[in-house]
């Protein structure tokens, strides 16, 4: 029982909608939350994902928010399909999410690293200067 994406019912959806009274106010099975807060949700996670960003400068803040931004397609197409396709999307995206955000950590470790190495070095020049 779903609504493909062209809009047409399949399986006992007809029934359900005649019996309900408007198919609205089914839940989506991949979706739990309905749409308004599925789209604030979306627009609240974009919004801070992209000021982490800015702020940051790692491209795994954009690939976290291309992946939470994809999962509105639930929402619309429930054919198993593009359900898969979704799926190993997500999965692909999470991956390199991951992956990127290591290499940011260990850039980070290492730049920070590099600097108390100077911080220390210059108070190692100016105890031998005295």
């Amino acid at each position: 029982m779903y609504r493909s994406c062209t809009g047409k019912f399949q399986g006992d959806d007809f029934v359900i909608e005649t019996l309900a009274g408007e198919a609205v106010a089914l839940q989506n099975v991949y979706a739990p939350l309905p749409l308004n807060v599925h789209m604030i949700f979306c627009v609240i996670a974009t919004l801070l994902y992209i000021t982490q960003f800015i702020r940051k400068g790692s491209v795994h803040y954009l690939i976290i928010m291309t992946a939470v931004d994809l999962t509105l397609v639930t929402q619309f197409c429930t054919e198993n399909i593009v359900i898969a396709f979704l799926f190993g999307l997500e999965v692909i995206l999470l991956v390199l999410a991951g992956i990127f955000s290591h290499k940011f950590s260990k850039a980070q470790a290492a730049k920070a690293e590099s600097a108390e190495n100077a911080a220390s070095d210059s108070d190692d020049n100016d105890k031998t200067e005295n």
